[in-house]
Formats: structure tokens, sequence, C-alpha cells
């Protein structure tokens, strides 16, 4: 089952590390894109940059701009399905954001189930801040 949009799995980086966790308990697909203030994409976080923060003695109070991963995996042009599983794989990851040269993101691409790559589409324009 293919996903309508991936507005849900947006986070900004003043946000707090328990709204975070919050918003990845409820997505089925374990990943939030992070945005800056001109809601272009920073980086992303997932459970596990959340547990290496809290191992850094970070709190579920302070914000995730203190741990989420600054340098993700992205596509910086249209890929193809075999192009984006082998990224995928050659990356050990599940999802990877298609970004243009504002680093607005585009798509995300998402391998939850290890034999299909399903397209998260985005309808446009953004509404933001997405909470």
């Amino acid at each position: 089952m293919g996903f309508k949009n991936f507005t849900k799995h947006l986070i900004f980086t003043k946000d707090k590390i328990k709204n975070a966790v919050k918003k990845l308990d409820k997505l089925d697909n374990k990943f939030c894109l992070v945005l800056g203030s001109q809601n272009n994409l920073l980086g992303t976080i997932t459970d596990g940059d959340i547990r290496r923060g809290l191992l850094k003695n970070y709190t579920m109070n302070d914000e995730i701009k203190k741990i989420y991963n600054k340098k993700p995996v992205i596509a910086k042009k249209a890929l193809s399905f075999k192009q984006i599983d082998n990224v995928l794989k050659k990356n050990n990851i599940t999802f990877l954001p298609l970004i243009n040269k504002n680093k607005k993101i585009l798509e995300v691409y998402d391998s939850q189930k290890k034999d299909k790559i399903e397209l998260i589409n985005n309808y446009m324009p953004y509404k933001f801040p997405v909470k």
C-alpha cells in the first residue's frame, strides 16, 4: 500500500526530541525529514538518531537540531527504481528523498517492504508549519 503524501514525515529543527518520538511512533515508516526555516531539507531523524542522542545525555526537551542526521543520503535527480534500489542497499537505508537545487523535497522513495520500493508523493503546496 502506497502513501498519499509525506507531509506527516516533516519536522523542524526547533521541534523537541519528544515531539519527534511521538511523530515517529505514529508512522509506519520510521523516519522524519528535518526542514529548515525555508522549508528546505536539512537532514533526517530516525529512532537510531534519538537513541544515540539520549546516550549523549540529551533530554527529551532538547531540540532535534542537536541530534538529527545532517548528512543524509539524497537524490538530486530522478532515478530508476533499479538505481534507487541500488542506492538503498548500498547505504543500508530504507528511504531516499529526491530534492531540487534549493533542497526542496520533491519525492521520497521508501522500501519499508524489502521487496518493493514505493513512492511517497506530496500534495503541493506545503502548509507550514507542520506539527
